[in-house]
C-alpha cells in the first residue's frame, strides 16, 4: 500500500475546521484581538516616548523651536495615528492559514514625498542625520498577559460553542 486516507468523523469536529477556515474564525478574531492589543501597547509606548519620557533621543532644540513643540515624532500625529487598526497608514494582514499577522505601516502616502512605511522605516531604523527611534518593537509584559487572557477567553468561546453543537 503506498497511501492511506485519514478522514475525521466526528460532526463537531468537521463544524470547527469549516469555522477555522472561515473569514470570522476563531482563529481569525484571536488573531485580530492581538492585533488590537499590540496597536494599543506601541500607541502607549509612542505616546510616553514622544513626551522625552521613554528611549527616544530628544529633538534638538532649533527643531522643537521650528515645530512650536519638543514632542518627539509628533508633527501633525499621522503617524502615531496609523497605529491604529484600520486608520490611514496602518498595515494589518493575517498571514494565512497560520496563527500570525504582519502589522505595521501601509504604503498609503503620508505626505507629497514619503509614504507611512518609509517614513517610519526611516525613524524606525535611524537613517542619514535622523536617530534610530524604534516604533515597533516587542510587546509589553503587560501586553502579553492581556493576549494570553484574550487567547483563554478565545478558547473558552469555542469550547463552550463545540459543547453547544454550533
Amino acid at each position: 500500500m503506498s497511501s492511506a486516507v485519514l478522514k475525521v468523523n466526528d460532526a463537531n469536529w468537521v463544524k470547527y475546521v469549516q469555522r477555522a477556515t472561515s473569514p470570522n474564525s476563531y482563529t481569525r478574531q484571536l488573531i485580530r484581538a492581538w492585533v488590537i492589543i499590540y496597536l494599543a501597547d506601541m500607541q502607549r509606548r509612542f505616546n510616553k516616548n514622544s513626551r522625552g519620557g521613554g528611549d527616544w533621543k530628544a529633538i534638538k532644540r532649533s527643531t522643537a523651536q521650528q515645530k512650536g513643540n519638543d514632542l518627539i515624532l509628533v508633527q501633525i500625529g499621522k503617524l502615531k495615528n496609523a497605529l491604529q487598526l484600520g486608520a490611514l497608514g496602518n498595515k494589518m494582514v493575517i498571514l494565512g492559514s497560520e496563527l500570525a499577522a504582519e502589522v505595521g505601516f501601509s504604503n498609503a502616502m503620508h505626505d507629497k514625498k514619503l509614504s507611512f512605511n518609509q517614513l517610519a522605516r526611516i525613524h524606525q531604523n535611524g537613517e542619514g542625520n535622523v536617530p534610530a527611534r524604534e516604533i515597533l518593537v516587542p510587546p509589553s509584559q503587560k501586553a502579553m498577559r492581556a493576549m494570553v487572557r484574550a487567547s483563554q477567553a478565545m478558547f473558552d468561546k469555542m469550547s463552550a460553542d463545540l459543547k453547544g453543537g454550533r
